[in-house]
């Protein structure tokens, strides 16, 4: 049995309208085109984004942000 709250441990996430994304989508955050970027992981419901261009990130950060999959449009699937 699932505990209530807990995320399946799968490569997809499916938003409540149907959309599906998966580990490696290339995305764009709505109302903010200059965020573009892959999803490399979960954050639970959230994804976890790897920024093109992470120039705002400390020299020992990766570069990743978290989004609601609400928040993203895909723009090409891996």
């Amino acid at each position: 049995m699932t505990e209530r709250n807990s995320w399946p441990s799968t490569s997809y996430r499916r938003r409540d309208d149907g959309a599906h994304y998966h580990i490696g989508d290339r995305v764009v955050v709505v109302d903010q085109p200059g965020i573009t970027g892959n999803i490399v992981r979960w954050d639970g419901g959230r994804a976890v984004i790897l920024d093109d261009e992470p120039e705002w990130a400390e020299e020992d950060e990766e570069g990743t942000l978290v989004f609601s999959l609400w928040d993203l449009i895909v723009l090409e699937n891996d």
